[in-house]
């Protein structure tokens, strides 16, 4: 009897196993699907964060960048804020707009610096146009969510630098 019950038993883990890894490869195969129609729209992806549903892509094209169900055009950028648990931790603010405008709660525009913290929520908070998008990188140990906090908010930054950049003068022969 005691046979038949550890026969039971490890037919149900079997078949637990080969369920759960079924799974892991449609949700693997609905991943790649995903990613091949951003590339394929001209995306690139600059940070998978992993969220409750799974991994939700940061991505961006040469006009805007892309969060979820929210488009942020380049030109529309404002300010950049790296958040730790809702703190503002790293600024850029872009020198387009006016101070007041384009500095968030009265800090003025450039970049401070950024440190290091271990386990708090991180996220990178957006400016563009009278509205702010969150992106919510998450509260993962072993700096995984800070990397993609300062992932996003460098890529960004980059943005607004290049784009606040002063054009040369045009040269007249």
């Amino acid at each position: 009897m005691r046979d038949l019950v550890a026969i039971v038993v490890v037919m149900v883990l079997v078949v637990a196993a080969l369920r759960m890894a079924t799974s892991l490869q449609w949700h693997k195969r609905d991943n790649l699907k995903a990613r091949r129609a951003l590339l394929e729209r001209g995306h690139t992806i600059i940070a998978e964060i992993p969220g409750g549903t799974g991994l939700r892509l940061f991505t961006e094209d040469p006009a805007a960048y892309y969060w979820e169900n929210t488009t942020i055009p380049k030109s529309d950028i404002r300010a950049v804020r790296v958040l730790i648990s809702g703190a503002p931790l790293s600024v850029r603010t872009s020198t387009r707009f006016s101070p007041a405008s384009s500095a968030p709660d009265g800090e003025q525009p450039g970049v401070t610096q950024f440190e290091a913290f271990e386990r708090d929520r991180w996220d990178v908070a957006v400016d563009h146009g009278n509205d702010t998008v969150l992106v919510e990188c998450g509260a993962i140990r072993e700096r995984v969510s800070q990397d993609l906090a300062r992932l996003v908010f460098e890529t960004i930054s980059a943005e607004i630098a290049r784009r606040d950049e002063p054009s040369p003068p045009a040269q007249t022969s």
